[in-house]
Order: structure tokens, then C-alpha cells, then sequence
């Protein structure tokens, strides 16, 4: 028999499982996969946060997207400074040349910490903390949820 269970990188839109055969058992044949209606309005994905339609669809429950709240909270913090093979360069050819000094000025940026994502409306409300490592991160998750907001305002008229 085959294993059965979920497949990581699972897409039941497309029929199956990425890497996995499609259809049951041997002989068995496929089985067609209909497509639920797709709700009016707009659709976007921020994280396990679903703006369908008029709702939003958070792991917590539903909220109407007229009511809908999104914020965004950057606890990350971002540290200069100068990198271990600069430093060790600069000493070992600091006799050999003493441009190699300059090496001490190169910086390296380092971002750690997390961005804290909400939203809230109705009786409903979510939060998410996602781990970032870089600025561009937290811009994006910023950006995603900005734009969460606007399609919120545009449903409260």
C-alpha cells in the first residue's frame, strides 16, 4: 500500500500533494477537484490572516472586513558594527600595510527580533509575531499590512 497523510508543500487547488500520485489506490482513478465559488470582493493573504469577500478569515474565527483593524508593531532592532574578519585582517596586515586599517570601517547591519501584526473587529481580534532577520523584512510585512488596511477602509465606504 502507500503511505498516506499530508505532504508538506500540499495543493489541493492543483489536485494532490506536490511529489505524491495523484488519485487513491492503484486502478483507482482520480478524482476531479471542484473549485469552491470564489467570494466577491477582494482576496489577499497576509500570513494565516484571509481577507474573502466581505470577511476576514483569522485562525481565532471571522471578522466582518468593514470592522476589520489591522496594526503593525516593529519590535525589531537593527546593530552596526564592525565584522570579526574585518578586525582580524586589519591586525594581521597592519604591518605589512597600514591601509589596512580602513578595513575597521566596514560595517555590517544586523536585524533581529520581530514584527507584531493585529487584527481586531467585532468581537473578533488575532495577533501574530513573526521573526525577522533583515530591514527588508519588516518594510514587507509593513507594506502587506498597510495594504490589509486600505482593502478594510474601502469596505467601511
Amino acid at each position: 500500500g502507500r503511505a498516506t497523510g499530508h505532504a508538506q508543500g500540499a495543493d489541493p487547488a492543483a489536485g494532490g500533494y506536490a511529489g505524491w500520485p495523484q488519485g487513491g489506490y492503484a486502478g483507482q482513478a482520480p478524482v476531479p477537484v471542484v473549485p469552491s465559488p470564489a467570494a466577491p470582493g477582494p482576496c489577499y493573504e497576509l500570513g494565516p490572516i484571509l481577507i474573502r469577500g466581505d470577511r476576514v478569515i483569522t485562525p481565532n474565527g471571522t471578522i466582518p472586513l468593514s470592522q476589520a483593524q489591522f496594526s503593525f508593531q516593529d519590535m525589531s532592532q537593527t546593530v552596526k558594527s564592525t565584522p570579526t574578519w574585518a578586525i582580524v585582517l586589519a591586525i594581521v596586515l597592519v604591518w605589512l600595510l597600514l591601509l589596512s586599517l580602513l578595513l575597521l570601517i566596514v560595517q555590517e547591519e544586523r536585524t533581529t527580533g520581530q514584527v507584531v501584526i493585529s487584527v481586531v473587529g467585532g468581537e473578533g481580534a488575532f495577533t501574530m509575531t513573526v521573526p525577522v532577520t533583515s530591514r527588508a523584512q519588516v518594510g514587507v510585512w509593513a507594506q502587506q499590512v498597510q495594504y490589509a488596511q486600505m482593502i478594510a477602509a474601502r469596505a467601511r465606504g
